[in-house]
């Protein structure tokens, strides 16, 4: 049909073939066939050159809009890909060093984007198409996502070295997240994964992760939080300033799985499997 269009509009089969790039023959054939299919003749000969027939001429102003709705469609997907970024929906424990690593390995071409959501925002985001991917040990189910498990983390009290190793358990101070979220039917109720059965003494309370790290770097409370978090941060740190596992039997430790949430009507493609190697890798190291 467009090829029928531009014949119509230029009046030659000869000047249409130039503006299409193919051969006049072919746009002769083309024509054929759509006059075989809609069994109606579309252009009369005259003398050298054609004319359109009346069932042409009415085939032209009735095929507009239906030419017009396949283009617009064209365009509509020709704009889903390629991708050229990523957004990952996550809060701190992940954004804080794992995402900007990731971020920096990741091919140019695609730009990774992170944006903070606690649990159930997280999963509002991905289903409302804010993002592409969440990473989350706290899952809250939807029928219309998915949540591929990538491995199993470890929470365990962090301090500055053999720091809070004289103080009875109920005296040591911690740094603790004051964001509340819906808990998740996994059994987690804080974004620390702090058990809910055991007390214990909250001197700070703050919204920003980095902000309680720092309590306990310089040695003011202790932390509770995954262990290939500490591991990541270290690497950025002075000696006296990181963070080690406080030895103490009482203490509570406690394993998480972490998956990967996404719509199930949505391809895993290549920067989720990438994403998903990548945590794995940083997972592995840090969990026994």
């Amino acid at each position: 049909m467009k090829y029928f269009r531009t014949v119509f509009e230029v009046g030659s089969i000869r000047k249409a073939s130039e503006i299409l790039h193919i051969t006049p023959g072919a746009l002769s054939k083309s024509i054929k066939v759509l006059e075989q299919e809609l069994e109606g003749r579309l252009f009369l000969p005259d003398g050298r050159n054609i004319v359109p027939s009346d069932f042409g001429k009415k085939f032209y102003h009735l095929s507009k809009n239906l030419v017009d709705a396949y283009l617009k469609l064209s365009r509509e997907l020709d704009s889903l890909e390629p991708q050229d970024s990523f957004t990952i929906a996550t809060w701190e424990v992940f954004s804080s060093y794992f995402c900007s690593k990731f971020a920096q390995e990741h091919p140019k071409e695609i730009t990774v984007k992170v944006i903070e959501r606690v649990p159930n925002e997280l999963e509002n985001s991905i289903l409302n198409g804010l993002a592409d991917v969440g990473i989350t040990y706290a899952p809250i189910p939807h029928p219309e996502l998915e949540f591929v498990k990538v491995g199993q983390i470890e929470c365990v009290v962090h301090a500055t070295k053999n720091k809070f190793l004289d103080c009875k358990i109920s005296e040591i101070p911690f740094s603790v997240p004051i964001t509340l979220f819906q808990e998740s039917p996994t059994g987690v109720k804080t974004l620390d994964n702090w058990p809910s059965d055991q007390e214990r003494k909250i001197e700070f309370q703050f919204e920003l992760l980095e902000t309680a790290l720092e309590t306990a770097r310089f040695g003011k409370a202790a932390i509770f939080c995954p262990s290939f978090l500490i591991a990541l941060q270290n690497k950025t740190l002075l000696q006296k300033h990181r963070l080690y596992p406080v030895k103490r039997s009482s203490l509570p430790q406690v394993k998480r799985s972490v998956y990967l949430a996404k719509r199930k009507s949505q391809p895993m493609g290549k920067s989720f499997d990438d994403l998903k190697k990548s945590l794995q890798g940083i997972i592995s190291k840090t969990t026994k």
